[in-house]
């Protein structure tokens, strides 16, 4: 069972994101996609932890780098160019992985698009002139929700 000091933490982080995240969809653009591709960061570093890529490694920064320019390409240029760009960048960070004998290097080229495809659909769907700002802001409300629910669900069963 989790303690009550967990709740108490997650409430003053969601008191703390959730503002600049509101602002962030509303206001869209370069502010939005910025948001993005921090949050890409964070997400593709910890895939790598995961599959066992160090935090300096080469893979890790080209990765990074991959992300930063799908981010830049989708928003500058198109959805189209930016899905092309993360297939190939992905298919060069799985050929550095094999060539550096990575024991998981499927793994490794896999977490670019896992990572990298929702934030380029992401950043298209928000940047939809008629209603991208109502999409966007109904699916993260929709992903809190039931990431609450889960979260009281669990730990009304004890999970």
């Amino acid at each position: 069972m989790a303690s009550p000091g967990n709740l108490v933490t997650r409430v003053l982080a969601a008191v703390v994101l959730a503002p600049a995240v509101l602002a962030a969809i509303y206001f869209g653009g370069w502010i939005f996609a910025t948001m993005l591709a921090v949050a890409g960061f964070i997400g593709l570093h910890e895939w790598f932890s995961l599959v066992g890529v160090k935090v300096r490694d080469h893979l890790q920064i080209a990765g990074q780098l991959c992300l930063a320019a799908v981010v830049a390409v989708v928003y500058l240029v198109g959805l189209a160019e930016a899905l092309v760009l993360l297939g190939l960048w992905t298919t060069a960070v799985l050929a550095l992985a094999m060539a550096a004998g990575h024991r998981h290097f499927l793994l490794v080229g896999l977490g670019i698009p896992y990572v990298g495809v929702p934030l380029v659909l992401m950043i298209w769907l928000r940047e939809q002139p008629d209603d991208g700002w109502g999409l966007v802001m109904w699916l993260f409300l929709v992903v809190w929700a039931t990431d609450i629910g889960g979260y009281f669900a669990g730990r009304a069963i004890g999970g």
